[in-house]
């Protein structure tokens, strides 16, 4: 929480945030505690630079961002991270493969507290496998936040 904090307070003083580039600094502090370097390799994006969002919506994205980010690299998986503006606001993808992550199976704390987070700006978090079917151990598998405008 302090880390997403101090990146918004040492951002532009407007109360607009550059989105891409707040969540690549915000990815490098959650590598740097949870992998003990600054920049991992197991990391692709493709964020939209012109996309920007209210302060208080990059706290909240910021803080899911970090927990799912944070969960996967200390797993070792590799993930990606998209961003991209909808008709009606913009979401945030993070893919990995290797199944649900551990601590983030539909109903628990960390699954529910992020969701939470989510409705509280009007969107949904939405995770789970590309298929409905048995969730295998390497299986793709997708969170999406749809935030609206």
């Amino acid at each position: 929480m302090s880390v997403i904090h101090d990146l918004l307070r040492r951002g532009p003083t407007s109360l607009r945030i550059p989105l891409a580039s707040y969540l690549g600094r915000l990815v490098e502090q959650v590598a740097m505690l949870t992998r003990g370097e600054p920049h991992t390799s197991l990391l692709t994006s493709s964020l939209d630079p012109e996309l920007e969002v209210d302060s208080e919506v990059a706290m909240r994205v910021g803080m899911v961002v970090a927990q799912l980010v944070g969960a996967l690299l200390e797993a070792g998986r590799s993930l990606h991270l998209r961003t991209q503006p909808t008709a009606g606001g913009f979401e945030v993808e993070i893919a990995s493969q290797g199944g649900v992550p551990t601590g983030w199976e539909s109903g628990s704390e960390a699954f529910e507290l992020a969701r939470g987070l989510c409705q509280q700006l009007g969107g949904s978090l939405l995770a789970g496998a590309e298929s409905m079917e048995k969730i295998e151990p390497e299986s793709p598998w997708t969170a999406r936040l749809v935030i609206p405008g």
